[in-house]
């Protein structure tokens, strides 16, 4: 704890656990950082466009290509 004009203040640290407990999954249209999963999870992603019939979990929206994903989570 370090103390500032009397008062004190927790600083707290990212160890190396919680920085590695993530991986980054990038969207498939634009590259961008769409979200993270568990470094012991995998997943199938597809841009969703007019015509495809592939069922997924999750339907997130890239923040910057606007573009819908379907995620499938595979293990």
């Amino acid at each position: 704890m370090n103390s500032y004009a009397g008062y004190e203040t927790n600083t707290r640290k990212k160890t190396k656990y919680q920085v590695y407990q993530r991986k980054r999954v990038e969207c498939p249209k634009c590259g961008s950082r769409l979200m993270d999963e568990s470094i012991h999870t995998s997943s199938e992603l597809r841009v969703m466009e007019e015509g495809i019939t592939w069922e997924a979990d999750y339907y997130p929206k890239c923040k910057v290509c606007k573009a819908e994903i379907g995620v499938k989570k595979i293990e």
